[in-house]
């Protein structure tokens, strides 16, 4: 039995190296098959995703009703039946934008004054800042083109800048984004008492046109309460009226109902959809903050009548109130308003840190005994325990219905990202995100917060989470997006590299050759506009796989992060001869490290 048992062995040993061998020559090693197994379950989790889970736009034959008001407060989304929650981000840049100066003929305005600009054969002036060309701005300018507007304005957002914001909320699993009000003043949305402006719309309809594209439904505030943009000041002034009494004063009444009347009937250009039958407006918020932390609430009075107002021209879109309940919300939303038809959602602010959790759970509870919806429509500027923890307790509280993260900023078209300082360390959050690694220790870098990543991807963790049974693969193992091709820019040379950066870049690889790329199989020239074009500026975009680029090519940087602000210089290609011409290959690296295809540029020449 002995010898018999010895050579069963021996046999199953022999069965079983052959096995081996014979899966090593087919297949490669264990480990190999082992990582060709977990790319299969990756590839086959993502795609059972949402479209937009993926990065992708949403498909139109897919479900996009109108959200509702349920009889016990909770939203219902009308196409599915399901309940609607979400957790997400602000985007205050999104319909019009702080965060640079106005852009013509395809170059920013200078913000500081040129001495000796560089003129074109147009007699336009140029100069730098930031790391790029800018036009210099002069009175004798603007009395050749009033159109050209001062560089301090707001200014309209790119629609492709728009598309990025969107695009970023929606691959993150954020279904809603709050934007920042309109604008009140010479060159926004109301000019003058019954007077509009038609650009600012525009960027309002492409807008539209984006978050609709992919999925994510807005929140759009009216008016803010602060001297920032859009202000209850700004219309009063417009009559030579006192702020004080804006809320009592029937003619600064009739004006933001007129204003309301002509943004509901308005046609957006883009989709050619009606504004006040649009299914991508979740909510018209009456107000930004209204009434402040310490002063008195809009009256009830107010905020029904122009609540009525919107339901008469939009009776589809639900109306959030305005009032920012502050520390005491139960004592600043006026029954009549809880009680009114007329209002579907209310809201506060939480910026306090831990406290703020007990509080929201009070202030939901309080709303939701009246059968109203309630959102926690800013939180953050906290420690990330706390905004953690406040996150956790919302996505666990069935009497909250969203909550929104401040602030979001997105990719430039000039390049780069935009940014915005808060207060303190605190900055605008970038996805998905620069790692703790960059920071070396210190709360912030010009530009960025050292939380950012970390921030981010606990809001991506909630947002998921809210989607329940929609995604069928457990929130852990749902892929992060691949990201978009980057897109070339204007104005750059080996000595400043720069492009379009790409929603969910993690980081960019970027190679280098003398000789004409091969032709590729389409060729898309650059979407900036030509005019005005120094020089040094040529663009090419050329379509190209993001595999190994093969023979001809030099890598010169690998692991860029995307950590520059808008307009600067992503890589200077300090070994690019002067006056040699070079085409740059950029591919784009997911956080997972899946890429992009890759944007070709070129022939463009160092500087002497």
């Amino acid at each position: 039995m002995d010898k018999i048992r010895d050579m069963l062995k021996r046999t199953a040993s022999k069965l079983s190296l052959g096995r081996a061998e014979s899966s090593e020559t087919l297949g490669g090693s264990a480990a190999d098959r082992g990582k060709h197994a977990e790319a299969e379950a990756a590839a086959a989790a993502a795609a059972s995703l949402p479209a937009v889970l993926r990065g992708e736009p949403h498909p139109p034959d897919a479900p996009f009703g109108f959200i509702a008001l349920g009889p016990t407060g909770a939203l219902v989304d009308t196409a599915t039946g399901a309940e609607f929650r979400w957790v997400s981000f602000n985007i205050p840049g999104l319909l019009m934008l702080e965060d640079r100066p106005p852009v013509v003929w395809g170059f920013p305005l200078c913000r500081a004054p040129v001495a000796h600009p560089q003129l074109d054969c147009n007699g336009v002036g140029y100069g730098h800042e930031n790391g790029r060309s800018c036009i210099a701005w002069t009175p004798a300018l603007a009395a050749a083109h009033p159109e050209v507007p001062c560089a301090t304005d707001w200014v309209e957002p790119d629609p492709w800048e728009q598309a990025d914001a969107v695009r970023t909320v929606a691959a993150m699993g954020g279904r809603v984004a709050r934007t920042y009000t309109l604008g009140i003043g010479p060159r926004y949305h109301l000019a003058a008492p019954g007077v509009f402006n038609e650009r600012p719309f525009v960027a309002m309809d492409h807008a539209l046109a984006a978050a609709r594209r992919f999925g994510v439904r807005l929140v759009v505030p009216l008016l803010n309460h602060f001297r920032w943009f859009g202000d209850l000041n700004d219309l009063a002034r417009m009559r030579g009226r006192d702020a004080l009494t804006f809320y009592g004063d029937q003619r600064l009444r009739q004006d933001l109902k007129d204003l309301i009347t002509h943004m509901l009937n308005r046609i957006n250009t883009v989709t050619g959809t009606r504004y006040g039958d649009d299914p991508t407006i979740l909510a018209w918020q009456l107000g930004n903050e209204l009434g402040g932390w310490h002063e008195t609430p809009p009256p009830a009075d107010w905020s029904i009548e122009i609540a009525q107002h919107i339901k008469s021209l939009a009776p589809r879109t639900l109306v959030m109130d305005g009032t920012l309940g502050g520390h005491h919300a139960s004592k600043r939303y006026p029954r009549a308003s809880l009680e009114s038809p007329y209002i579907d959602i209310f809201s506060n602010h939480y910026y306090s840190g831990e406290a703020d959790a007990g509080m929201l759970a009070r202030d939901a509870r309080h709303v939701r005994r009246f059968r109203k919806a309630f959102v926690a429509g800013e939180v953050g500027l906290m420690p990330t325990p706390a905004l953690d923890k406040l996150l956790r307790r919302a996505a666990a509280d069935a009497n909250v219905s969203g909550a929104m993260v401040w602030s979001l900023r997105f990719h430039s078209a000039l390049g780069g990202l935009y940014t915005h300082h808060e207060k303190d360390a605190f900055w605008s959050l970038h996805a998905p995100g620069l790692p703790t690694a960059f920071f070396g220790g210190r709360p912030d870098v010009d530009g960025f917060d050292a939380d950012e990543q970390a921030v981010v991807r606990i809001v991506r963790r909630r947002a998921l989470e809210m989607w329940g049974d929609q995604i069928r693969v457990a929130v852990d193992r749902v892929p992060f997006p691949v990201p978009p091709k980057p897109e070339p820019v204007l104005d750059v040379s080996p000595r400043k590299l720069n492009w379009r950066g790409s929603a969910w870049a993690a980081s960019y690889t970027v190679w280098r050759r003398e000789d004409p790329p091969p032709p590729p199989q389409q060729q898309q020239q650059s979407q900036q506009p030509q005019q005005h074009t120094p020089p040094s500026s040529s663009a090419v975009d050329h379509a190209s796989s993001a595999a190994d680029p093969g023979a001809g090519w030099t890598l010169v940087a690998q692991q860029v992060l995307p950590c520059v602000k808008w307009g600067g210089p992503m890589v200077c290609d300090d070994a690019a001869a002067a006056g040699r011409a070079y085409w740059y290959r950029i591919v784009a690296n997911g956080v997972d490290g899946r890429c992009s295809d890759a944007l070709v540029i070129g022939p463009i020449s160092a500087e002497q």
